[in-house]
């Protein structure tokens, strides 16, 4: 797993922190999972000790989305500040090695996410890792999404939605950023010659609006 190693992020651990409630729990050495978590160390000691929760961090200590849920509940159980519930990712980046994290920022923005729409009067999804529950698609993405699940058997049932800000393989259209409106963004479909408003929902999973978004609808499997 890539990471930075832990002994050289010691001058970059606060001398308290809720974090340290983790290492304590698990009896691993204090500012292991600050430093994993924090400021992007290698994660497996860490990883051993969540690995019967079903959580295993991915390289730099990153959180997956599909996760989260779990984390919270230990956060929770173990009174940790609501700060560290859902996106402990990168609050500190240690100057000393910032020149070493452009493979860790590639690899982010490649990152493909995926949600499952399915239709509750209108197309709507659920995403409990970001606090979304019924989520609707409106001003003209529904529309969008009728076009990307043509082909899928009974797609209203439910559908795997994949999603990016750079190309992946096998993506199916490429929505070009066109303008921000009322705290959402419109995106514009060159193939089908349509648009559609995002609302601020994005932002759950986009620190801000990426000039292009890749996505591509499958069926779910069973």
């Amino acid at each position: 797993m890539q990471g930075h190693q832990h002994e050289e992020l010691n001058a970059f651990v606060p001398d308290e922190d809720d974090l340290f409630q983790v290492d304590e729990h698990f009896g691993l050495p204090k500012g292991t999972t600050y430093k994993t978590m924090c400021l992007l160390g290698e994660p497996t000691l860490l990883n051993e000790k969540l690995a019967a929760l079903g959580i295993q961090l991915g390289d730099w200590g990153i959180l997956p989305k599909d996760q989260r849920p779990q984390w919270r509940v230990l956060m929770q159980e173990l009174s940790v500040g609501t700060q560290y519930w859902k996106d402990p990712d990168l609050l500190l980046v240690p100057e000393m090695k910032i020149e070493n994290l452009k493979d860790f920022e590639d690899n982010m923005a490649n990152q493909i996410m995926v949600i499952a729409p399915y239709w509750h009067h209108g197309w709507v999804f659920d995403d409990p890792a970001v606090d979304l529950v019924k989520e609707p698609f409106v001003s003209g993405v529904p529309e969008m999404i009728d076009d990307l699940v043509a082909e899928i058997p009974n797609a209203r049932d439910g559908f795997r939605l994949l999603f990016s800000a750079s190309p992946f393989p096998g993506y199916q259209r490429q929505l070009t950023w066109v303008r921000e409106e009322m705290d959402g963004n419109w995106y514009h479909d060159e193939q089908t010659e349509s648009d559609g408003w995002l609302c601020p929902a994005m932002f759950r999973y986009f620190d801000k609006a990426p000039p292009e978004l890749f996505v591509k609808a499958e069926a779910k499997t069973s």
